[in-house]
């Protein structure tokens, strides 16, 4: 750290200038070339040096003050250059509470929370270490008796849809039951449950915002008629804490419609609220015969809708995911680029449709010519955070907060701190059928990566294009084809495995939770969370044994996976390479560590897939630390869901 000399307000001099100088180390030139003790008021230059202080003696509250405002990572620094600031840091909550929250990438809660420093760090610290040990500090079991195809996880609430006959459809959701999970972070220790038992339309997906009470019905378009052969798809903007189906008081229009250009019957859904933006995309089923994605994103305040974009009939889509408020990630499938690409888009506020500008396309490894299609889908929670303006809070008024005062469906507070924004990972699901002489197979790889690293990586390639700016202040550039040697080794993993395609919250913020098998048959439980911070190798202080506030929690480093996967072919473009097949199951054999090995790894080394899917070996690089537990808590789960406090493992039972 580079100290200086720093001048302070001493009230007790009263008119004899009110400054006085605080020597705590080298005197650094101003860029006149003059010591800052040169500067000096004339009227204390008497008093100056009865005044000079050691360090020792400087106030531990300023101190306290000034570090409050610096980076977590050079408090950590501070503490490592003497006792005094190590005393000073190790009694201070505030300060302990600052590294704390660095450490877990996380950011404190709003002021009005109740708790106080020393009971958030507390809380912190509990949150951080269940995680990592996945050891459970309050276990509850629920059960729902219905049977539908619609769900959603977010903000602590289970959703579930309720089937009903519908025109002779069972598989129509009507209705939906709820679930508010206790929450030891907000001191609620029950669960809250309730049910909307019809929402008068024919619901085919939903969403929703428990912090904006906010919940998002999706019906398809109605039959064709000779009035009307195109009718449009329809939006529902309801509450989601009542029993009847009432219209969002901060919508303007809580009926949204969306005219599609090509009539189809048949649609799924992916919905995303960010802020004041609802964001949907439009899948037909058919768009392996022609049949366009479209999506749109409405100010859902107002109605407005701000952006249109229509995917051509060569391009294949099924999710999306905002990377920021005003950019979003898209993953698709292309003819003529078999393994596709990410496109990263921006839309604009205006007064007119636009169309969401593409900023750039990453491109993923150069596939085989063995490769014949393939899939590629995203996931990532919570939503990015909105600005202030732009985020808007339901508050119940006087009337309404008084009857939901002993009501389960009262809003909660907010939680004492959170995951930063920032940090959040992207998880990729790639599937690609690959040909070889037996018959075609189907590879299926789980990609991650950090959500922010798509808009740095942009703007790294933009002197490469172009650095003039329009009159909003952004960048006026064609788009940018970013190659997979630029971006992709140093900011991803890559492992084989198959994410669930039916229970899909299983990331949220850093970390990543799925379930295996182990050979007894049983389930085993692992989690991934990909908050570097504490084991940066740039940061060796962070893992310093002086340091208790970092103390390390690495068990064991090694080279997590090597894969390589084929047949008796050779793999393209590595005709040394030779593999082994001891258990002759026509794919070659792995070195990863049993599922069986428990514990607690942080994985630094690279991931090196080898497959004839690629036409060279795919390397990967992104640190990550793996947890993994086994026993009767867990032998039993089929699938998981995941949030910031909880995980909740799902047993499906057929009657």
């Amino acid at each position: 750290m580079d100290y200086a000399t720093i001048f302070v307000d001493l009230p007790q001099f009263g008119n004899l200038g009110d400054f006085s100088e605080v020597s705590v180390g080298k005197k650094r030139e101003t860029k006149h070339g003059r010591l800052h003790n040169e500067r000096k008021h004339p009227l204390m230059t008497q008093y100056l040096h009865r005044t000079t202080m050691n360090i020792s003696d400087f106030p531990a509250e300023l101190l306290i003050a000034i570090l409050i405002h610096t980076d977590a990572l050079d408090v950590v620094r501070c503490r490592l250059v003497c006792s005094y600031f190590k005393g000073i840091i190790d009694s201070s909550s505030v300060l302990k509470y600052h590294i704390a929250l660095y450490l877990a990438s996380y950011v404190d809660g709003p002021v009005n929370n109740r708790l106080s420093t020393a009971e958030r760090l507390r809380k912190l610290e509990n949150h951080q270490a269940s995680w990592r040990e996945l050891r459970w500090q309050q276990k509850d079991s629920y059960t729902i008796q219905s049977r539908a195809s619609t769900y959603e996880l977010y903000g602590g609430v289970y959703a579930q849809g309720l089937t009903a006959q519908s025109g002779g459809n069972l598989h129509i959701t009507r209705g939906m039951e709820l679930i508010e999970f206790p929450s030891l972070l907000r001191n609620e220790d029950q669960a809250r449950t309730w049910k909307i038992e019809d929402m008068g339309v024919d619901v085919k997906d939903f969403g929703m915002d428990p912090e904006k009470n906010l919940l998002v019905l999706m019906e398809s378009p109605g039959r064709r008629s000779f009035a009307d052969r195109n009718p449009p798809a329809k939006i529902h903007l309801r509450t989601m804490r009542t029993t009847e189906p009432i219209p969002h008081p901060l919508a303007k229009q809580p009926i949204l419609s969306y005219r599609l250009q090509e009539y189809c019957p048949t649609h799924y859904f992916w919905v995303q609220i960010v802020g004041d933006r609802l964001a949907v995309l439009f899948l037909p089923m058919d768009q392996e015969h022609g049949a366009m994605a479209e999506m749109a994103i409405w100010d859902w305040q107002t109605g407005q809708l701000e952006g249109k974009l229509v995917f051509g009939s060569s391009v294949r889509v099924s999710s999306f995911s905002f990377i920021s408020y005003d950019t979003f990630m898209v993953p698709t499938a292309i003819e003529g680029r078999p393994l596709g690409t990410i496109r990263l888009y921006r839309v604009t506020r205006s007064q007119d449709v636009v169309t969401p500008k593409l900023l750039a396309q990453y491109l993923l490894p150069e596939p085989s010519n063995r490769v014949l299609q393939s899939s590629l889908t995203c996931r990532a929670d919570p939503a990015p955070w909105a600005p202030a303006s732009r985020n808007p809070l339901y508050k119940p008024s006087p009337e309404e907060e008084e009857a939901l005062l002993n009501d389960p469906r009262k809003p909660r507070p907010p939680p004492p701190f959170s995951p930063a924004p920032t940090s959040r990972i992207v998880v990729l699901s790639l599937h690609i059928l690959v040909f070889n002489r037996r018959a075609g197979q189907l590879r299926d790889y789980t990609i991650f990566m950090k959500s922010e690293m798509l808009l740095h990586e942009w703007e790294k390639h933009l002197p490469e294009i172009s650095m003039e700016l329009d009159e909003d202040g952004n960048p006026t550039t064609e788009t940018v084809d970013v190659p997979w040697d630029s971006w992709g080794p140093e900011n991803t993993r890559w492992t084989e495995e198959k994410t669930s395609e039916e229970w899909v919250c299983y990331v949220y913020g850093q970390r990543y939770c799925r379930v295996y098998r182990t050979e007894s048959g049983d389930s085993g439980l692992q989690l991934m969370n990909f908050n570097e911070i504490p084991f940066k190798k740039e940061f060796p202080e962070m893992n310093d044994s002086r340091t208790e506030i970092a103390k390390p929690y690495v068990r064991h480093t090694q080279q997590f996976m090597i894969v390589a996967d084929g047949d008796d072919d050779e793999w393209p473009g590595d005709d040394s390479d030779e593999w082994t097949d001891e258990d002759d199951d026509g794919d070659a054999d792995e070195t990863i560590p049993p599922e069986g090995e428990l514990g607690i790894y942080v994985v630094t080394k690279p991931t090196t897939i080898k497959s004839v899917g690629f036409a060279q070996p795919v390397e990967s690089r992104l640190p990550f630390q793996i947890t993994r537990i086994e026993g009767p808590d867990v032998k039993e789960l089929q699938r998981v869901l995941i949030d910031d406090e909880r995980i909740i493992g799902v047993r499906v039972s057929t009657l």
